[in-house]
């Protein structure tokens, strides 16, 4: 009985060895599964940031072709939830992007609808073509050759192929295709 309790014993501490080991080696494994995890959000947390600085330049640089020195500022703003939402700013003041609230002037909205669009495109396709149906029909009259010269800049800046459907002639440049009885 005495032979037996003590093979027992010996087979116990050989298990709780092998335990032991096969424990530490969980360890390991755990300690680098939170390391990599740490790694991946530092990355992910890093791209996030480098995308929204890189749209928030294109969004602010297409504002400030159309207002020169008076241009708004943009800005991407994400809450504690992980919602992203985002400003308008001039001089110090920030402005609602509610196009309900009427605090922005000429189509300011529309002209940053359109960045936040070519910002996407830029990103996302080798094939930078981007098609507008009448993007900026709150863009007011004085505002539109702005706009015109926008669209030329960065269509020769970035390589994108722009076709845009409009009925705003202040709009139209590079090559033209008319469709329809002429308004003019």
């Amino acid at each position: 009985m005495i032979d037996l309790l003590e093979r027992r014993l010996a087979q116990a501490k050989g298990d709780l060895v092998r335990v032991k080991a096969q424990l530490a080696a969980v360890g390991e494994r755990r300690a680098a599964v939170v390391e990599a995890s740490l790694w991946v959000s530092q990355v992910v947390e890093g791209m996030r940031a480098a995308t929204q600085d890189r749209m928030a330049t294109v969004v602010t640089r297409c504002l400030a072709l159309v207002w020169d020195d008076d241009a708004y500022q943009f800005a991407i703003k994400v809450d504690d939830k992980g919602r992203a939402g985002f400003e308008l700013s001039r001089a110090g003041q920030v402005y609602s992007p509610d196009p309900d609230d009427d605090q922005v002037e000429g189509g300011v909205l529309d002209v940053a609808a359109f960045a936040l669009r070519l910002s996407v495109v830029l990103a996302s396709r080798k094939e930078k073509v981007l098609v507008l149906d009448e993007p900026f029909r709150f863009v007011s009259k004085e505002f539109r050759p702005a706009v015109s010269r926008l669209l030329e800049v960065l269509a020769a800046e970035f390589g994108v192929q722009i076709i845009q459907i409009t009925h705003a002639t202040e709009l139209v440049s590079g090559d033209v295709v008319r469709i329809g009885a002429s308004h003019e």
